[in-house]
This record gives C-alpha cells, structure tokens and sequence, in this order.
C-alpha cells in the first residue's frame, strides 16, 4: 500500500515536471517574454544612473527596448559612459 502510493505521488511529480517544461516552450513560441536588462552608466564626476527594463508577459517588446535605448541615448548626451550592462532575458518568437 505504502510503495504504491509513493509510485503514484512520483508518477504525478514527474508527469508535472515534464508538462510545466512543455507549457513553457509553448508560451515562449507563442510570445511571452521575460526580459530584465540593466545598464549602469558614469559620468566624468562619478556620478552613476541606472537605465532598467523588465517584463514578463505578453508585452510591447519593440517600445520596451525603444524607450530604454531613449534612456540610455539621453544620458550619453549628458556626457555619461557606459559602465556595466546585465541582461537576463528569455526571449523568442521573433516572428
């Protein structure tokens, strides 16, 4: 009795693993994104600012990057450098 419910309970863990890791690469082939990306930059003073982007869903991903690239453009022109960029993203579906 014992041994079957322990057959059972890792018959149910392993069909959920494998169902969680298919949805997923359903979702990612239908659109969804995830995206979080950081960029540090300095200026001649020291002085650091932070541009950041992050999404999870179904989002507008082209304005998302568009309005980052804008945040990073506007302080380069403030004479800021680029120090440090992190980009954890998980992204396809390009169509």
């Amino acid at each position: 009795m014992k041994f079957k419910s322990l057959l059972a309970a890792a018959i149910l863990i392993i069909c959920g693993v494998i169902m969680y890791n298919r949805l997923g690469d359903l979702a990612y082939k239908l659109g969804f994104i995830e995206i979080s990306q950081q960029t540090i930059l300095q200026n001649t003073d020291k002085q650091q600012v932070k541009c950041r982007m992050f999404a999870w869903g179904f989002v507008d991903e082209i304005r998302l990057h568009n309005n980052y690239q804008k945040c990073i453009s506007n302080y380069e022109q403030q004479g800021y450098k680029t120090v440090n960029i992190v980009n954890h993203s998980k992204v396809t579906n390009t169509n």
